[in-house]
């Protein structure tokens, strides 16, 4: 995440840069051509020359770096969508998470219940288990005793 934010920074100075060069690079060639009767008077016509060329390389440059700082322009705004869209499915784990984070707590919850209510129900079932077997025995004590009465 850091080094995206790095790298978009570094475009952004890259994009300035450019957008610098070409404003200087067009100030230039409008010194140039603000008087060219002047010029053209003051100098040779080889002077003239090679200042057309030179200003002609300056216009190529020119056009280079602004097709680059588009270039840098898009990529940036490419950069600028898959950075909102990281960031919004990083925020929608982030809660998918916490939600994982409560339903496991409440598993753990609901588990520590069930052996909660399951150790109660087996001391239960072990103080009332002497008393069913009294019973048990109270029962077959009865039915020797009908058997007798009945013989």
């Amino acid at each position: 995440m850091e080094e995206h934010i790095e790298q978009l920074l570094k475009e952004k100075e890259a994009a300035q840069l450019v957008v610098t060069s070409v404003k200087e690079t067009q100030m230039i060639g409008a010194d140039l051509i603000s008087s060219p009767t002047d010029l053209a008077s003051s100098l040779a016509t080889g002077e003239t020359t090679r200042l057309s060329q030179e200003l002609q390389a300056h216009k190529q440059k020119n056009e280079k770096l602004l097709q680059k700082f588009q270039t840098l322009e898009s990529q940036k705004v490419k950069n600028d969508t898959l950075y909102v869209e990281e960031m919004q499915k990083s925020q929608r784990l982030g809660l998918k998470v916490k939600q994982l984070e409560r339903k496991t707590l409440m598993a753990e919850t609901l588990a520590q219940d069930k052996e909660d209510i399951w150790l109660d129900i087996s001391h239960s079932i072990t103080e009332v288990w002497s008393s069913i077997q009294i019973i048990f025995e109270q029962q077959e004590l009865i039915a020797k005793c009908r058997a007798e009465i009945e013989t």
